[in-house]
């Protein structure tokens, strides 16, 4: 389907008789063990209040969308807007405003913020010039600005930026002609003066018009993705396959950075195959990631300092029916 990057098989169902006294949080894995710590039991539907982690659900067959929300140590979850994307949708990579009040996505060939309290939601830019459909929407910091994906007709990916307000003409930051080269989902630092996204397999990072570009990584035939920037603006975080499989490192915003990137954690070592939709923590300290390990979709988190991958949920999708299309962590506003 489209962008989405992996698909999901799952064995087990989530126990709802379970009390809050009976949940532990998940136990760091450890790669030197034959057998990977139980999973506690999970409450599904009760009360979670900020922060919590949204989790974006989209269906492997058919077109249902929906979101869930854990605890930030993955031990309750809940519906969210419940029931309002109700019937046929297809909807990729959406975003959370920081404070949880603003939803904002793209389906078919618009793109919409919704206010999470009214249910109201506004257009903000419509019959978008796509042949194959827009994506993987991105609020800047002040809410000021939405990067999103075109698909062209030749299945390549565009990096466009569009004013919150309606007026402002996109600005497109790519133009690729290759089959061979698209755009990935982009992340603003945090001042909002810059962007990072992906060009085919190297992370760049350049102005909001795609000017003054940075290629932190280049051309090394490993594939990086899902670039986001750490809390001061000054590094990349990022997924990386190198030999040994599958990494998360860190690398400076300055051009050929990736050549001296950093190691935050050996994913690949913790039979953890696939990543996506990294997102910090209200402090910056922890980066949470959905991933598949041993054939479950999981969430994870790790220390944006290096160290092991904690689970933090097990199987947040329900027997292959569905694959995670996005995360946000909202930790700023209590319920």
């Amino acid at each position: 389907m489209k962008h989405l990057f992996f698909a999901v098989f799952l064995a087990s169902a989530i126990l709802a008789s379970c009390t809050k006294d009976e949940v532990t949080p998940y136990a760091p894995l450890d790669p030197n063990s034959s057998t990977n710590p139980v999973a506690p039991k999970q409450v599904p539907y009760g009360t979670v209040t900020a922060p919590f982690i949204a989790v974006s659900l989209q269906a492997t067959a058919g077109s249902e969308f929906k979101i869930e929300k854990y605890r930030g140590d993955g031990t309750f979850r809940a519906a969210l807007l419940d029931g309002y994307f109700a019937g046929s949708h297809f909807i990729d990579n959406p975003d959370f405003s920081p404070f949880g009040d603003k939803f904002i996505f793209a389906e078919d060939r618009s793109i919409y913020i919704m206010d999470v309290n009214t249910l109201q939601r506004q257009e903000v830019i419509g019959n978008v010039d796509a042949a194959m459909g827009i994506e993987s929407t991105e609020l800047s910091p002040d809410g000021s600005m939405i990067a999103y994906l075109t698909w062209n007709a030749d299945f390549t990916l565009d990096l466009n930026i569009v004013g919150t307000s309606g007026e402002m003409t996109p600005v497109k930051l790519t133009d690729f002609e290759s089959i061979n080269s698209s755009a990935g989902p982009a992340s603003f630092s945090p001042d909002g003066s810059k962007i990072a996204y992906t060009e085919s397999e190297n992370v760049v990072v350049s102005d909001l018009n795609g000017a003054n570009k940075i290629r932190v990584t280049r051309g090394s035939g490993q594939i990086a993705s899902y670039p986001i920037f750490n809390a001061d603006g000054n590094r990349l975080i990022y997924f990386f396959y190198q030999d040994h499989g599958l990494t998360m490192v860190s690398a400076d915003v300055s051009e050929a950075a990736g050549d001296d990137q950093m190691m935050v954690s050996l994913l690949g070592r913790y039979s953890i195959t696939s990543a996506s939709h990294p997102v910090l923590s209200a402090d910056g300290t922890t980066i949470y990631f959905a991933g598949i390990a041993s054939g479950f979709t999981n969430l994870y988190k790790v220390p944006v300092s290096g160290g092991v991958p904690e689970r933090v949920a097990f199987n947040i999708t329900n027997s292959g029916d569905y694959i995670v299309s996005g995360l946000d962590f909202i930790g700023w506003k209590t319920e």
